[in-house]
This record gives structure tokens, C-alpha cells and sequence, in this order.
């Protein structure tokens, strides 16, 4: 096996021969003519030619022979609470939140804001943006209202993904006012808000009870709850016609299992 100097070594002497043999330890969806042109120095451009998918690779090539491994371990100082997920149900997570996020009307090259606390979901939603050709601009959660909103109007997202809260040395740290206030200052507010959310209560399968006391809306409209039954853990709320101001909304759970994510869709 060669040894990290020599690895090194060739790095630097045999760039392209270096980066040609890494490359293929992936997959590529259109394969690369030309592995660097620096025809233009400084600027370089590497696999020219070549598309790939970052989630693809980290996720989808693993199924086949490590579908049933573990792919993400969650352990949680804080709360306590630990979680591992299979490259399957990572998979399946990551599909979910993609389908949200085109819900909402992001695409290839999209902006989306994640302002979330460390947990599995941050993760999913992440991923997702890779999937469908997003950029993710995260922000730490519990920034205050006013420096979240100069990176909101930093990256001009076209959708934000959040939490209701978040913990920090062992305090709960609630987000939505912070969200509220920093979308209220924002000069490029994103036009949809999704929040991800658990609970301690959990109501009869396929139902849910939404609050909308935390959404505050212009007008008065309609409400369409759509519960998959491949998972019924996942709920989206489609608010049609509507200009939202604060898009965060309280779901309960929809089944005996924990709520893994929600959308508002405008």
C-alpha cells in the first residue's frame, strides 16, 4: 500500500495522472474529456466535460452493497437522543427532502438557507440541495435575527429549511422568532419557509393538527393536508394563493412515530 508521502509526492508531480485514477473511484453521469485545462492561469477548470452528482456518490453507489449499513450516526449531547440511519433509509430521507424543496420551486443552481440545530435532518436537507443541483448556504442556529437576515440577503435564497428550536448547553434556543424577525429585516426574503420538527404526543395514523396561530398570513385561504402513505411521517401543506410572511407552522405528529418534516409550498 502506498504510503501518504508518496501519495502526496505524485499529487504534486503528476497532477492529472493523480486526479484522473481518484476520479474514477466515483461515478460520473457524462464522463470527463479533459481532466484540468489551465490554458488561463490562475484559473483552472478541472473535469472538463464531466457531470457528476455529490449526493449520488455519497449516497445512491453504496446501495447495492452497503444498503443495510449504517450510513449516518446521530448522537446528541445535548438531548441525549441517538439515531443511526442505513444508506437505505438514508436514501429514502434524502428523496424525501429533495421532493419538498421542488415543491417549493428550487432548482439547479437555486439558493436555499439552512438555519437548523445539529441534527439528522440538517444532514438530509443538505444532501437534498445536492441532489437536485442546489446551493446550501448554511447558517448557525440560534444566530440572532439581525446577522440572519444580512446572510439571508447575502445569498438571496429561494427557499429556507429551519426548526422551531434548537439546544445549546442544555437551554432551549427557539427559533421562530428569530426567523420571523430576520425575514421581517431581510431586503431578499425567501419566498418559502420549511420547518423540521419532532413531538412527544402522538395522534391516530393519517391525522394531523395543524396550528396556524404561528403562521401570520395576508389573506384568509384554504389549507390541503396530503399525508403519504409510503410515509406517514412526512406531511406537506400546500397554502395555495397565499403570500406568506412567517411560514412556519406547527404539525403534530400523523402517526405513532416522531414527525420528520413538513412544508409550506406557495
Amino acid at each position: 500500500m502506498t504510503g501518504y508521502r508518496d501519495f502526496h509526492r505524485r499529487s504534486l508531480a503528476d497532477r492529472e495522472g493523480f486526479w484522473r485514477d481518484e476520479a474514477a473511484l466515483i461515478e460520473w453521469q457524462t464522463p470527463f474529456a479533459q481532466v484540468l485545462d489551465d490554458a488561463r492561469p490562475p484559473f483552472a477548470r478541472w473535469f472538463v466535460g464531466g457531470r457528476t452528482n455529490l449526493c449520488h456518490n455519497a449516497v445512491d453507489r453504496h446501495l447495492a452493497a452497503r444498503g443495510d449499513q449504517a450510513a449516518l450516526i446521530y448522537i446528541s449531547t445535548e438531548t441525549g437522543r441517538a439515531a443511526t440511519h442505513t444508506y437505505h433509509e438514508l436514501h429514502a430521507e434524502v428523496n424525501r427532502f429533495a421532493a419538498i424543496l421542488q415543491a417549493q420551486g428550487v432548482g439547479r443552481g437555486d439558493r436555499v438557507l439552512v438555519y437548523m440545530p445539529m441534527i439528522p435532518e440538517a444532514t438530509f436537507a443538505m444532501l437534498a440541495c445536492a441532489r437536485i443541483g442546489a446551493i446550501h448556504s448554511v447558517v448557525f442556529g440560534g444566530f440572532a435575527a439581525a446577522s440572519l437576515a444580512l446572510r439571508i440577503d447575502d445569498a438571496r435564497p429561494v427557499a429556507m429549511v429551519t426548526a422551531d428550536a434548537g439546544m445549546r448547553g442544555g437551554k432551549t434556543v427557539p427559533y421562530k422568532h428569530l426567523v420571523d424577525e430576520a425575514i421581517r429585516l431581510a431586503k431578499h426574503p425567501p419566498r418559502a419557509v420549511s420547518g423540521v420538527g419532532g413531538t412527544s404526543r402522538s395522534l391516530p395514523r393519517r391525522k394531523a393538527k395543524i396550528e396556524l396561530g404561528a403562521v401570520t398570513l395576508r389573506r384568509f385561504v384554504n389549507v390541503h393536508v396530503t399525508v403519504s402513505a409510503a410515509c406517514s411521517t412526512t406531511v406537506a401543506v400546500r397554502l395555495n394563493g397565499l403570500t406568506v410572511l412567517s411560514a412556519l407552522l406547527h404539525v403534530r405528529s400523523v402517526s405513532d412515530q416522531p414527525l420528520t418534516a413538513f412544508s409550506v409550498i406557495v
